[in-house]
């Protein structure tokens, strides 16, 4: 047996990129490259398959591991879709 042991998960910096990609392919899926926060954990596990853990990422919200990915691209900002309803919006940034 050989001592040399291949984990099967991808390096951070891969699985970062993998994750960039995956967010830019769920949000250019959606109406207007924009998602609300509340609902990006529950399409990303629609659209892929699979849960999307933000603590693997070293983040606590969603909004966290955005800030940590510059280059996606994405941006989480404020909407008032009717008076006193501040709800955060994911959208494409555009450039």
């Amino acid at each position: 047996m050989h001592a040399t042991d291949k984990s099967s998960k991808p390096e951070k910096r891969s699985e970062k990129q993998t994750l960039v990609k995956e967010l830019k392919e769920l949000l250019s899926s959606c109406e207007g490259q924009r998602v609300p926060v509340a609902t990006v954990l529950a399409r990303y596990y629609q659209h892929f398959g699979r849960l999307l853990k933000i603590g693997d990422f070293g983040a606590r919200r969603l909004e966290d591991l955005v800030d940590g990915l510059p280059s996606l691209q994405v941006s989480v900002t404020w909407l008032a879709p009717r008076a006193g309803q501040d709800k955060p919006l994911c959208s494409a940034r555009k450039w």
